[in-house]
């Protein structure tokens, strides 16, 4: 899976709606069916009919890995999720008092 991401991320993170990528599950209707994939998070899930033909997220990625000297396919699973926003930010500001981001102790 992590040399799937690794080959296709960048590819998928260019697509148009998409701003992240990962590992997990694979959801149908919400429910999680025990297959791993690679997770496309996308800003607003579309109906494949509303999407240019360049712009869909492949339901398999298919690819010669090096690392199991094999032809290998994975499956993609595309999820409407809310990109990350920090909750203060992360320069000098009045609103933040001129706070510091921290790495999270542990």
């Amino acid at each position: 899976m992590r040399e799937a991401k690794a080959r296709y991320g960048d590819e998928l993170l260019s697509l148009p709606n998409v701003h992240g990528i990962g590992i997990g599950y694979r959801q149908v209707d919400g429910v999680r069916t025990g297959e791993l994939a690679i997770v496309v998070h996308v800003h607003h899930k579309l109906a494949r009919e509303q999407l240019a033909p360049d712009t869909v997220v492949p339901a398999r990625l298919s690819f010669f890995s090096r690392q199991e000297g094999k032809e290998v396919t994975v499956l993609t699973d595309v999820r409407q999720a809310v990109p990350p926003t920090p909750e203060v930010a992360c320069r000098p500001c009045p609103a933040n008092f001129g706070a510091r981001v921290r790495p999270v102790p542990g």
